[in-house]
């Protein structure tokens, strides 16, 4: 029951597919068919045949069931089966009209006919049966179409994902991907227009990635927009939306389709971890449906181009990131440089308030950095040891502003009778320097320690032999070749040779014996 409910349902529904969209051949066709009812008929129109030629009536006499079947034939090929099976009534009804006249003129009876009524039976059971044959036909002709086109559109569809996945293997950034990507979609799914919208979900608007088939003025127009309509609801349902102009849409994509004449339009989201972040917006002139392949392959495209977007994005960002906090850690090293560059002004401003407090020392701190570094690199200390150093030598004596000028007048550096307050600058000195932080950090063993004795006679500790730090036994003795140099109100200064011949005496009691000799060698 329900499969006849089918076929009468399919055979109305082409008569009224075929009324709808060819209605004037239709018609055409149904005449045609009609008029080769007159076969008979044309026997008894009086003067019929004085009208057409005598092969002619003859031909159409005998003929015109035939080429009743051959329209019927055409006209089921083309527009269905409704049409000959329309097509035929009318030749069935001017045939029975015929029979009918004939009957009332000859009163013969209805047996008389029999053949007849064989005959048009026949053609009309041959009609029937042809256009049933071309139906089937037409059917699997249209099956081969629709598995062509099948094959056809998963060829594309494959062609479409080789080509972006290259693209994403190969390209550095977001506009790159899809504006290869595009040009791969479009060809893809057969359509003129393409575009592909990051989605900015804080500020809620769309950003143009790519896009193909519009010119460069129209793309400017859909650079950023506020998303509603059919890319609006894509958005937010996640799924293809397939409309038709006039869209629901006043955004400049959709008025932009709007009047380029397109017929199908459609919005593929897409989407990374159940959230949208973008959209691809597709558009073409021709009408007629999107197959359901196209809709399955760009839902799936949809997916995969969200993680590629998604992936780019988390690139971009964190490369913005690590740009912004490159740029910080410039300006906190810019801004460390300037503390350190301060502190160092500090402390050497120090020093030479200590040389204006004692005039005997004028320059003493610069010459001493300088000969420490001389006989640092003569021993072949490290880069950073050198460096720690210089600093020590340039501030070692930042204590003796506590000490009176008096007591600079009996300093000696091979005598170890001192005043108390001479005794303790060392320690001054590390005391006003710890507060400055990490800078000096390095520098304050040296400055502590470079007062004490080899034989372990000096001060502020009274530490002895290698149990001084390195840089304050060097400093111990490029101190004491200074200060016998210098000279001072309780004694005369001493030449450079006597001044080098202490040090050898000094060696091995007041100094380092192995350091001593570096020195020596460096004067030599």
């Amino acid at each position: 029951m329900h499969r006849e409910e089918g076929k009468n349902s399919l055979f109305w529904g082409e008569l009224k597919s075929a009324l709808k969209d060819h209605k004037g051949p239709v018609i055409l066709i149904w005449l045609l068919i009609s008029i080769t009812g007159f076969g008979h008929l044309i026997e008894v129109l009086p003067g019929f045949e004085s009208i057409v030629s005598h092969h002619l009536y003859r031909y159409f006499l005998e003929f015109h069931d035939l080429l009743a079947l051959a329209i019927a034939a055409y006209g089921s090929y083309r527009y269905g089966m409704g049409v000959l099976v329309l097509g035929m009534l009318g030749f069935l009804a001017w045939h029975g009209y015929y029979f009918y006249e004939e009957s009332m003129e000859s009163a013969e009876s209805l047996e008389h006919h029999l053949p007849n009524f064989l005959r048009m039976g026949v053609s009309t059971g041959s009609a029937l049966v042809v256009g049933l044959l071309i139906k089937d036909l037409r059917l699997a002709r249209e099956e081969v179409g629709k598995n062509l086109e099948s094959v056809q559109t998963g060829l594309r569809h494959l062609e479409g994902l080789h080509g972006i996945a290259l693209a994403a293997t190969e390209a550095q950034d977001i506009n790159t991907l899809f504006r290869r990507a595009v040009s791969h979609i479009r060809k893809a799914t057969d359509m003129e227009f393409a575009s592909v919208h990051g989605f900015q979900e804080q500020a809620g608007q769309l950003l143009l990635l790519a896009q193909e088939g519009w010119s460069q003025d129209q793309a400017k127009q859909t650079s950023l927009f506020a998303p509603s309509g059919m890319l609006s609801e894509a958005l937010q349902s996640g799924k293809i939306v397939v409309d038709s102009p006039p869209l629901d849409c006043s955004t400049p994509v959709c008025n932009l389709m709007a009047e380029l004449g397109a017929k199908v339009c459609m919005a593929v989201p897409l989407i990374t971890d159940g959230r949208t972040v973008g959209v691809i917006t597709l558009a073409r002139r021709k009408e007629g449906q999107v197959l359901d392949d196209t809709l399955v392959w760009l839902e799936a495209l949809g997916h995969e181009l969200g993680v590629y977007l998604h992936r780019l994005i988390s690139i971009k960002e964190l490369e913005r990131q690590k740009a912004s906090a490159q740029g910080l850690a410039r300006k906190l090293e810019e801004e460390r440089g300037k503390i350190v560059q301060g502190v160092l002004r500090y402390a050497e401003t120090a020093a030479m308030a200590v040389e204006i407090h004692h005039p005997v020392l004028e320059g003493h701190h610069r010459r001493v950095a300088e000969m420490s570094v001389r006989l640092a690199k003569k021993l072949g200390w490290q880069e950073g040891g050198i460096a720690s150093l210089q600093m020590a030598a340039k501030v070692h004596d930042i204590g003796l502003f506590q000490v009176p000028v008096s007591d600079i007048g009996v300093q000696d550096p091979v005598e170890t009778r001192k005043r108390e307050a001479l005794k303790f600058h060392t320690i001054v000195a590390v005391n006003q320097l710890q507060p400055l932080g990490e800078i000096y950090e390095p520098a304050l063993a040296a400055i502590r320690s470079h007062h004490e004795r080899w034989d372990g006679a000096g001060y502020p500790d009274g530490t002895s032999y290698f149990n001084i730090p390195e840089a304050g036994r060097l400093l111990a003795i490029v101190e004491t070749y200074d200060h016998l140099r210098l000279g001072s109100p309780g004694r005369q200064a001493l030449s450079q040779t006597e001044a080098l011949n202490k040090i050898v005496s000094l060696s091995g009691s007041a100094l380092d014996p192995g350091m001593a000799e570096g020195f020596l060698s460096l004067h030599r």
